[in-house]
């Protein structure tokens, strides 16, 4: 679907997508008290922005029209992502939220044919920060959660990128 404008489609889609990446950090920061510790802010602040951009480009998608049935799927890797991380939040799912999130996100977007290559590639940057930090300051070892949570989220990354690929050729 396109729009009469296009310039005017991917101006109003760039606002909405960095303004929701911008409001969904802020607000997920405030909830998690970051701004306490160092190590939780440079843990929170890389996942969130990660994590918050991706519904944010699912939105500024559909408000510029540039949905495609492609995104639909992608909206429904988003679905299992909110079921993964409000499982760990409340009900103490061995996992990781913050893992899960971003090696999913790093897979999703990495391999999305309509963002600029350099885009791309910063999707990865949260993935060993945030891992990093989880091993260090967090738990001082590899645990499970760690390891559940990258495979989660690589598991809901291929499965996202096998389906968008298809429905995009």
């Amino acid at each position: 679907m396109t729009t009469a404008n296009p310039r005017v489609a991917t101006r109003t889609a760039t606002a909405v997508y960095l303004l929701g990446t911008l409001v969904g950090t802020v607000a997920f920061c405030i909830y998690k008290q970051s701004w306490q510790s160092g190590w939780m802010l440079a843990y929170d602040v890389p996942a969130a922005l990660a994590s918050y951009s991706f519904p944010a480009l699912l939105l500024a998608r559909a408000v510029g029209r540039l949905w495609r049935w492609s995104d639909a799927v992608r909206l429904g890797a988003l679905l299992v992502l909110t079921v993964l991380t409000v499982g760990r939040e409340f009900a103490h799912w061995p996992t990781s939220g913050h893992v899960t999130c971003v090696v999913a996100v790093a897979v999703i977007m990495a391999a999305d044919p309509r963002l600029p290559k350099p885009l791309r590639a910063v999707y990865w940057v949260p993935v060993p920060i945030v891992a990093a930090v989880r091993v260090i300051a967090l738990e001082h070892a590899v645990e499970t959660g760690l390891v559940l949570g990258a495979v989660a989220g690589a598991v809901v990354g291929v499965v996202t990128l096998v389906l968008t690929r298809w429905l995009d050729r």
